[in-house]
């Protein structure tokens, strides 16, 4: 326990905000009514400070502990006060379900009111007042921009941003890219959307910096047609690979964390700049086509990729890639060039994904190479998710030589402690804890694709291991000692 700070644990940082944000929630509940949120807060404080020295390092990281802990006081503090009230539970029901009344079955949820369902998500909404003075800002900045940017807004009131691209021919990159810049102009008029005004407790912006706000809700959506994808645009980060590999220095990624768990020396090595990325092979060249084909669309691909060579006139045949006229015509063109061979390879498997039917529905919607930053486990850490949809959660996109053997190769490379880490990273930030699928695709013939769903104890598992290996991580840090794994003799057993 000497490296952990118990006073500042319990008042600053994340535990502390977890607490607050259990204690609100708590003091919104009937059987709460006679106590205020500081008196839960520091219920809850004065457990875990009578359970931090049954904490143990080598069993998962303090802040798994700690949520833990919250988790079971905040149950039995439930069970006391319900019995206080006369010794049950105060029932719950789903707002989807169907209430009876006089003029037939009706959605519970229409029977409730506006003030309640806010109070349940803890959203603060603006006075009627603070309302109208917003939409006459809004509609003095929406006047003055263009035609085509009104008909964005307008869109964006009752579309999401995947049919809007859908019908306006442009891709999501492009139409996020557009979406960005109208931001820049709400947020240079003053109308950036508080995080307090959204939700109490931790905003879900990334701690890496400022981020660009929020659409204020009346210039482009509704609350009943798009509360769920602005979310999502509040707290995924949108930037390209080159910047999000340049934070690597100070962000623990999946890939890092895999390193680390191979070998501590490695990790170090990697990290202090020892050891030199490999140059990249053709069979990742395809697999990071396929990706931006598939993921991000035809206009992105044709952004970053250019197709065939130069001629050589006495020939008739291309020039080879290491030509001095290879390498002018690519200068050129300042893109990743394919040749068509595997071009072609790259389309057959975009076909593939596509014809896969649930292949096709889990990436229908969603945002693709979405970024998220969040302390885990008291570590800075960082993810790059193929795809998330709000709804269906994570979408991994994995190429392989043979679909066959894809379960071994998942278990040889760790599918499922990256998997694990991205949805650990990302619950920091949400609260929740997001299903998780795989997508496979051949990269010869016959290309097929399938879809695997990560079971929930798989992650569990995965997400332990995870949370031993940075724990063993930061005494690597602290001691200056980095292992190899194989200081000790081992027993070979030929059987």
């Amino acid at each position: 326990m000497t490296a952990i700070d118990l006073g500042r644990e319990l008042t600053a940082g994340p535990l502390a905000n977890h607490i607050r944000r259990k204690a609100a929630q708590l003091a919104r509940r009937r059987e709460f009514g006679d106590m205020g949120r500081d008196d839960i807060e520091q219920e809850i404080r004065l457990y875990i400070l009578a359970k931090a020295d049954k904490y143990d390092p080598a069993s998962g990281c303090w802040e798994a502990f700690t949520r833990g802990l919250v988790k079971r006081f905040v149950a039995t503090l439930v069970r006391r006060q319900s019995a206080a009230k006369g010794g049950r539970l105060i029932p719950h029901a789903s707002l989807n379900a169907e209430v009876q009344t006089a003029e037939g079955p009706v959605e519970a949820a229409r029977l409730v009111g506006q003030w309640h369902r806010d109070a349940v998500r803890g959203l603060d909404r603006l006075s009627l007042e603070e309302q109208h003075l917003l939409a006459t800002d809004v509609d003095a900045v929406i006047a003055s921009l263009t035609p085509e940017e009104r008909d964005l807004c307008e869109r964006l009131k009752t579309q999401t941003l995947t049919d809007a691209a859908r019908e306006l021919g442009v891709s999501r990159t492009t139409l996020r890219r557009r979406l960005t810049d109208l931001r820049e102009r709400f947020v240079a008029a003053g109308l950036e959307v508080e995080p307090s005004r959204c939700q109490r407790g931790d905003s879900p912006r990334s701690p890496s910096g400022p981020e660009v706000g929020v659409l204020p809700m009346s210039a482009c959506s509704t609350p009943e047609a798009n509360d769920v994808a602005l979310t999502a645009e509040d707290f995924l980060i949108h930037e390209p690979a080159e910047a999000y590999h340049a934070k690597s220095g100070h962000y623990l990624s999946s890939h890092l964390l895999a390193d680390f768990r191979k070998c501590p020396l490695l990790y170090h090595r990697k990290r202090s700049g020892l050891i030199a990325e490999s140059q990249e092979r053709p069979a990742y060249l395809i697999g990071r086509a396929a990706h931006t084909l598939i993921l991000e669309g035809q206009q992105t691909f044709d952004d970053q990729f250019v197709v065939g060579g130069p001629i050589n006139p006495k020939t008739g045949c291309p020039f080879g890639p290491n030509t001095k006229a290879f390498e002018n015509w690519q200068g050129a063109h300042g893109k990743t060039v394919l040749t068509d061979e595997q071009h072609l390879t790259v389309v057959r498997m975009a076909d593939a994904v596509r014809d896969h039917a649930r292949a096709a529905e889990l990436l229908r919607e969603g945002e693709p190479e979405g970024v998220i930053r969040a302390e885990y486990c008291d570590h800075p850490c960082q993810t790059r998710m193929d795809w998330f949809d709000p709804h269906r959660g994570i979408v991994d996109l994995k190429t392989c030589d043979d679909l066959t053997w894809f379960e071994a190769d998942a278990r040889r490379y760790g599918y499922a402690h990256q998997l694990a880490f991205y949805r650990a990273v990302l619950a920091q930030v949400i609260g929740l804890s997001m299903p998780v699928h795989l997508v496979a695709v051949e990269k010869r013939e016959p290309f097929r694709a399938g879809v695997w769903r990560v079971e929930p104890q798989v992650l569990a598992i995965a997400q332990q291991e995870n949370e031993a290996a940075i724990g063993r991580l930061k005494r690597c840090l602290e001691t200056g000692h980095w292992p190899t794994g194989y200081e000790e003799p081992r027993l070979f057993d030929a059987a």
